[in-house]
């Protein structure tokens, strides 16, 4: 076998292998850039789940946030309710016994009317709710001797119709038929079959 004789000047082999290194290092250039390009892409692509999960992250804070914020204030309100609650289970506790009841004043002023004794007359009377009983009365009134107030005063306590009488105070005053003692008096209604009927 003979061997063949290279007949192209060094020059023209030079220029041949500087085009076929240019070639090469063209495309192992664009090769480069092409992965950067699609590492540079997977980067965002990452950097946007991650970005979208902390702002996934930022939401359910500030909801928890809120919701902490809504359950003191409701927390506040029913403290308030609760306490609004309690006022008024006294309030029902102290007139207990009172639904679809009334008081019969009618047989009360007779029975107090049949009470008073000679040189007493009563001025007024008015109840207020009491914790313990019924009904707190109130009567004030004017006699001719503080001995004929503590009369009074024994005549009611043994009716039965009340409890806890107190004489408040008494004031003696000048009047044109002589002396008269002014009195104030305090006492718990009870609540019994006479006292309270059905409507």
């Amino acid at each position: 076998m003979k061997n063949g004789i290279d007949l192209l000047p060094e020059e023209i082999k030079l220029e041949r292998f500087m085009k076929k290194a240019r070639a090469i290092l063209i495309v192992a250039g664009f090769l480069y850039l092409a992965a950067l390009a699609a590492i540079l892409t997977l980067q965002r692509m990452e950097i946007n789940d991650k970005s979208a999960g902390l702002t996934a992250l930022e939401a359910k804070r500030d909801s928890l946030l809120a919701s902490g914020a809504r359950q003191t204030e409701l927390g506040l309100r029913l403290a308030e309710i609760r306490k609004t609650e309690a006022v008024l289970a006294q309030r029902i506790n102290a007139t207990a016994g009172l639904s679809g009841k009334k008081i019969a004043w009618a047989f009360i002023l007779k029975s107090l009317a049949a009470d008073v004794p000679e040189g007493l007359w009563l001025r007024g009377i008015s109840t207020s709710e009491a914790s313990t009983a019924l009904k707190k009365v109130r009567l004030t009134g004017s006699a001719t001797s503080n001995r004929v107030v503590a009369g009074f005063i024994s005549s009611i306590e043994s009716s039965g119709l009340f409890t806890g009488v107190s004489l408040t105070y008494t004031q003696k005053r000048e009047h044109q038929s002589g002396h008269v003692y002014d009195f104030e008096l305090y006492m718990d209604l009870k609540r019994t079959e006479n006292t309270v009927h059905d409507w």
